[in-house]
């Protein structure tokens, strides 16, 4: 989730880092919800959304962050090689497949749906 929010304040990023700290390895993650609490607790009230595009920044900055959902899942700091394979292959990569799969099915629909591109439509830049 590069996508980043607008405006994240950098302080929210130090207090992820600072809570993050004693979870080193997943076996220690640190829950979203418990992670969420003890944000408010040093003041900072932002949504989960807020919370994960901040996590999101501190990954692409290099911060190995991991993250998994469902039961046991929550954050943590990687220190491992294992670990940090383990995590690209069931979270990032995964997610990676899945976003291209959805771009195949869409584009296989809209050839189904709106036919073949003319030779003007195949020229334009993606996002024209």
């Amino acid at each position: 989730m590069s996508a980043s929010v607008q405006g994240i304040n950098p302080n929210l990023k130090e207090a992820i880092l600072f809570l993050l700290s004693p979870h080193h390895g997943q076996w220690r993650a640190i829950s979203r919800e418990d992670l969420l609490f003890r944000l408010a607790g040093s003041g900072f009230h932002d949504d989960e959304r807020i919370v994960r595009a901040a996590i999101a920044e501190l990954q692409d900055e290099g911060h190995l962050i991991g993250s998994s959902g469902g039961r046991g899942g929550g954050y943590w700091l990687m220190d491992s090689w294992p670990e940090v394979d383990e995590f690209c292959e069931h979270q990032v990569r995964s997610r990676a497949l899945s976003l291209l799969h959805k771009e195949r099915q869409i584009r296989h629909a809209a050839l189904q749906q709106l036919g073949p591109r003319s030779t003007e439509q195949m020229a334009l830049p993606v996002g024209e």
